[in-house]
């Protein structure tokens, strides 16, 4: 009897040390899968931080050189060295390349161009050239790509389109203004000059319509106006 006891005692030690091994084992398990969890947890983080260093130092870039412009009198502005110099073979990145002397007004350099067309540019390329500034006005719009034109920053090729149409828009309007001023000539008013005792001869603006067509300018042998020849004394 006693041996038998001591073989069941043996056996729920027995059973007891196997429970307590795979509750140890099952919570070794999930506690390695949540170290697990948390270590890549950990480095996610770490590469997401690692990422926004490099986004910002971009942004921020602390090497980078600061340069400080007035911009015709009106506006006062600063801008990166880089931001400046980012369309090679641009008059601009010429200009502020570090190889020529600027014009300086209280260390600021100077530039004889609109403000706020040119601020425009600078945000323009601060933007990389991806976005193109709003304009409630077509001629603010206008004077934007002229701005551009002028410094020899050319548009992105993905947008050639867009500013293709918008030129060809202008292109249009500016020439029905032509076609306007067209109907306008200048014509020499010598029954004027007549008229008044004066000896000098001037111009005057005058506008063709479809009822008639005015005076048209005089010169040694040509047709002399209805008016003028009647004015004339016999």
């Amino acid at each position: 009897m006693e041996l038998e006891e001591k073989t069941m005692a043996m056996n729920e030690m027995r059973n007891q040390l196997i429970a307590n091994y795979e509750f140890l084992q099952k919570w070794y398990l999930e506690m390695c899968r949540r170290l697990d969890d948390k270590r890549a947890s950990i480095l996610g983080m770490r590469e997401e931080w690692l990422k926004q260093v490099d986004d910002i130092k971009d942004m921020v870039k602390l090497d980078g050189e600061v340069i400080p412009l007035n911009v015709g009198g009106t506006h006062h502005l600063m801008t990166e060295r880089d931001v400046l110099t980012l369309c090679k073979g641009s008059t601009l990145e010429a200009m502020f390349s570090g190889m020529h002397d600027l014009k300086k007004i209280n260390e600021e350099v100077f530039l004889d161009r609109d403000g706020a067309t040119f601020l425009n540019v600078v945000n323009y390329l601060r933007n990389n050239r991806e976005v193109f500034p709003e304009f409630n006005d077509r001629n603010d719009e206008l004077h934007f790509f002229k701005e551009l034109d002028f410094w020899r920053i050319p548009t992105r090729e993905q947008d050639s389109a867009y500013v293709r149409k918008l030129r060809m828009d202008h292109s249009y309007r500016d020439q029905r203004i032509k076609e306007i001023e067209q109907n306008v000539r200048f014509s020499k008013d010598e029954s004027s000059s007549h008229l008044d005792g004066h000896n000098t001869s001037g111009y005057r603006v005058i506008r063709e319509t479809h009822q008639e067509r005015s005076f048209t300018r005089n010169s040694s042998g040509g047709r002399r106006s209805t008016s003028a020849s009647r004015m004339q004394a016999p």
